[in-house]
């Protein structure tokens, strides 16, 4: 009545890749004839919960294709909170040279999209006057991809290793 499923390595969108997805299916149902047969057409499931990972390397690598590298470089780690990121980083300022900075971004599952907004009250290195500037530079949004089978996103976690986000669905049905 439940069946666990791993994959890894799976390509997202716009560059990322999920480390590791994890789904477990509650109350897996197979026609008695068909299984008996060998012949299954249909697997009915009541629910099912996902969790996909993807490593920091990973979500590094998808930042700096989008942030002005010219200026800024930042990396994303674990901040000992479920919900937020650690922001390390160099930013080279038009007066001043290089600054080192560190802080934290908060992340935000809406729908089908990902925000990693940046706290700027927790930058540290940087001047008060242009924290908002710097935040503003590495605040990015990812589209999620449209999820199968009915999977709606219910929450995002932030690990030692990456970010997690999870998922649920009801009432599948799958045709081999």
């Amino acid at each position: 009545q439940k069946v666990d499923v791993g994959v890894q390595d799976l390509p997202a969108a716009q560059g990322v890749t999920v480390s590791r997805l994890d789904v477990t299916f509650h109350g897996v149902h197979v026609p008695l004839k068909q299984a008996v047969s060998g012949n299954v057409n249909e697997v009915d499931v009541d629910r099912a919960e996902a969790a996909g990972t993807i490593d920091f390397a990973d979500l590094n690598a998808a930042a700096a294709s989008r942030i002005p590298s010219d200026r800024l470089r930042v990396t994303f780690g674990s901040a000992g909170s479920r919900a937020r990121l650690a922001v390390t980083g160099t930013y080279n300022a038009p007066v001043g040279g290089q600054i080192k900075i560190s802080g934290q971004a908060q992340l935000l599952l809406q729908g089908n999209k990902l925000d990693v907004t940046v706290l700027p009250d927790t930058l540290t290195g940087v001047p008060t006057i242009i924290r908002r500037q710097v935040a503003d530079l590495i605040d990015t949004s990812y589209s999620l991809p449209r999820l199968p089978f009915g999977f709606k996103a219910t929450s995002l976690t932030v690990g030692r290793a990456g970010v997690t986000a999870t998922a649920t669905s009801q009432h599948l049905s799958f045709v081999p």
